[in-house]
């Protein structure tokens, strides 16, 4: 297990929208000895109303961020150009995939997961005292972050949503110098990460990190429960 880290700096920001391999390169980092921070992390700390706080006012990122050494998945690439602002130093990884088939994954999970949100009985077991008590806001910051704010309500529309995620990539390979970032896909292994971030190569194989069949239960959980709650 790896050891978070007090230092404030992040040295690794992995810009690649979520179902991109974002679960992998945490878990690679972390081996690496480079703490990194997912969406996973913030259900784990319900810091849900610390990113819908920093979408709203100036964030104190070292504080957010003390814990870690990277960052990979949302909400951070929600935040992709403040951190690039503030940490200008950071080496930054691009986690790309074929656009229908990362919109296939997305279907899978994100968007059944999100458009449960806004049905009976999950939108009234979201907005519950026991829904904040178990997981902060985590639901209304994923949701605002992701489907409201970089997808426009129209996370629905493959054409749509496909065309938000070449944008995205576009303006990041625009904006970072060629000499601070890596193009990669999980396929592509350790070496080229480790070159890039001046590591020795572990002994254990590349992470293959699938959670779609986790993303599964969670919508199964979230509908029993919500029944049993109401």
């Amino acid at each position: 297990m790896y050891q978070m880290t007090e230092d404030k700096a992040l040295e690794v920001l992995c810009l690649g929208f979520g179902r991109t391999g974002t679960a992998s390169l945490r878990d690679s980092l972390n081996i690496l000895g480079l703490p990194c921070h997912h969406m996973k992390r913030a259900i784990v700390d319900k810091s849900g109303r610390v990113f819908l706080d920093a979408r709203n006012s100036k964030a104190d990122w070292d504080t957010i961020y003390k814990r870690y050494k990277a960052v990979s998945d949302w909400p951070s690439v929600y935040f992709w150009k403040e951190l690039v602002e503030h940490y200008p130093d950071a080496k930054v990884i691009l986690s790309v995939r074929d656009p229908e088939r990362w919109y296939k994954s997305m279907s899978d999970t994100i968007i059944k997961l999100h458009a449960l949100y806004k049905r009976f009985p999950v939108n009234f077991l979201v907005n519950s005292y026991l829904y904040r008590f178990m997981f902060g806001e985590h639901a209304k910051m994923a949701y605002t972050l992701v489907d409201e704010d970089t997808f426009h309500d129209r996370l629905d529309n493959k054409e749509y949503s496909i065309q938000v995620f070449k944008d995205h990539y576009a303006e990041v390979k625009r904006v970072i110098p060629a000499d601070k970032l890596l193009i990669f896909e999980a396929k592509d292994g350790w070496k080229p990460l480790c070159d890039f971030l001046g590591k020795p190569i572990p002994s254990i194989p590349y992470p293959n990190t699938n959670d779609t069949s986790e993303f599964q239960r969670l919508i199964s959980f979230t509908q029993t429960i919500s029944w049993a709650y109401v």
